[in-house]
């Protein structure tokens, strides 16, 4: 079932803008700062410049095109409007037809006979979702040395004809459906030819992808100016860090990159993070990290990829956590989770409706939302909601494409604290992992003179109006986070 009524109202939003939503009560309450208080100074320098927060849309528009039209529109509401996560990037899946691939939902057509994933990027679009990227699993069969879209590589002498098929298909999208995608990323995992046909894959050689993404920018920029290329979505830090300056360094590669793209499917550590910096110094390229899902762990510990289905705070806060980690350490400025919902509830929510808020072994933290994967069989086509969609959203709903994030120091011990400036003023996302409540200061660069909103998403609430900080006498702004909690504070300027 849908629990949050407030998520599903259609609305329309700027390009680039923060979505309006209802403000909670503004403060302008001044009190005396209290003794030893810990302060979060929000350094002046900044840090990065951020493009934005997304999800993908592979492979559950080919089951939801069989739901009935409201509920795709509410799915729709949920992911892009400013009643929902206000998603600022969404990636599609662009089909090269399944063939060979075992598992229907994941062998998607090809354009235009994509209908199913075209219903979801025309919604994106129609949403004005700023950023919408084209990405590819596998090339359609004439291009690949099995003739299968799962299992083999991309031929070697075919990167000029891939990338004009590419080219044609945003082409037609922006021509025929008045869809401009921003970027196309023509490769994804290309470490791994995906040889179990699971779902469409194929393998490109390292000494192969300059020579595609080379041909990509020529066509692109011949039949699609308005859209770049980035690459190569490979599966881990550690095999990027090791792969990518190989073929960056090509001559004329980096003039067709915007941005360098990868996965982080290694759940990588401190050491490996940091070996992303010092490639987009060297490349002057940001990186962007493009996919996670799936870990098995317990306490919001990372312990492998694995089965695991885990709809609690535990799993959202691991994803505020690892938000924190790309862009704090590894200085990702784009961060996007998987896919936007999957089936792999690994319960029955049609005999245990329950069984949706409760951890098992079976299913997979692969959605933000999830459906039920029997609904052709039992009828049920309800959306259910886990705390990684709304945590997502106290990030994606306030934070937009065009804010810099700005280092904090000084948090207490059991705070996290990232601080993003925008247009209209600051906006701050805290969370407190601890078991007891956490209170400290946040110390802005530059005044602020109203708190706009405060949301927070914690086990009894999902981006609910909660609490406004009240401001101290030397101007800091006092936060008092419960346990288990995460809270974005909007302040104007």
């Amino acid at each position: 079932m849908i629990t949050v009524s407030a998520l599903v109202a259609s609305c329309s939003a700027s390009k680039h803008a923060a979505p309006t939503v209802p403000p909670t009560s503004r403060t302008t309450t001044t009190i005396a700062t209290p003794a030893n208080l810990a302060v979060a100074h929000v350094v002046a320098a900044p840090a990065q410049t951020i493009d934005g927060f997304g999800a993908s849309g592979a492979w559950w528009p080919n089951d939801l095109a069989r739901f009935p039209p409201s509920v795709q529109k509410r799915v729709a509401d949920m992911l892009f409007s400013p009643q929902g996560i206000a998603l600022s990037g969404y990636r599609y899946n662009i089909g090269g037809g399944g063939v060979g691939v075992r598992t229907p939902a994941r062998a998607p057509k090809q354009v235009p006979a994509d209908t199913a994933g075209l219903t979801f990027v025309r919604a994106a679009n129609d949403a004005h979702v700023p950023i919408l990227t084209g990405f590819v699993n596998s090339a359609p069969p004439q291009f690949t040395t099995n003739g299968k879209s799962c299992g083999g590589s991309l031929k070697p002498g075919s990167e000029a004809a891939y990338a004009e098929y590419l080219a044609a298909i945003v082409k037609r999208l922006d021509d025929d459906e008045h869809i401009t995608l921003q970027y196309v990323s023509p490769m994804n995992e290309p470490d791994n030819n995906f040889g179990d046909c699971g779902q469409e894959g194929m393998q490109v050689p390292v000494a192969q992808r300059a020579l595609v993404v080379q041909a990509l920018g020529e066509a692109l920029a011949r039949e699609a100016p308005d859209a770049r290329v980035i690459a190569d979505e490979t599966t881990a830090d550690a095999i990027l860090a090791d792969e990518a300056p190989r073929w960056l360094a090509v001559p004329r590669t980096t003039r067709y990159i915007a941005a360098i793209a990868h996965h982080t499917y290694d759940f990588p550590n401190d050491a490996l993070r940091r070996l992303l910096p010092p490639l987009a110094l060297r490349f002057a390229k940001p990186t962007w990290m493009t996919e996670i899902c799936c870990y098995k762990g317990s306490g919001g510990v990372a312990t492998s990829f694995g089965a695991q289905y885990d709809p609690t705070m535990t799993q959202g806060l691991w994803l505020a956590d690892q938000i924190y980690d790309d862009l704090t350490i590894a200085n990702d400025s784009a961060w996007y989770w998987w896919t936007a919902l999957s089936p792999v509830i690994g319960c029955d929510p049609k005999t245990d409706p329950s069984c949706v808020t409760r951890v098992n072994t079976k299913g997979f933290n692969d959605g933000l939302l999830y459906y039920d994967e029997k609904f052709a069989a039992d009828g049920v086509t309800d959306i259910f909601p886990t705390k990684r969609f709304y945590v997502l959203g106290q990030f994606s709903r306030y934070v937009r494409p065009g804010a810099i994030r700005h280092d904090v120091r000084g948090a207490p011990n059991g705070a996290s604290v990232m601080a993003f400036e925008q247009p209209t003023g600051w906006t701050v996302v805290a969370w407190n992992e601890g078991r007891s409540q956490v209170t400290f200061g946040i110390a802005l660069p530059s005044p602020a003179s109203t708190v706009a909103a405060a949301v927070a998403t914690s086990a009894e609430m999902q981006l609910s109006p909660t609490t406004v900080p009240a401001r101290t006498d030397t101007g800091a702004w006092i936060a008092h986070i419960a346990p288990q909690t995460i809270v974005t504070y909007t302040f104007s300027k």
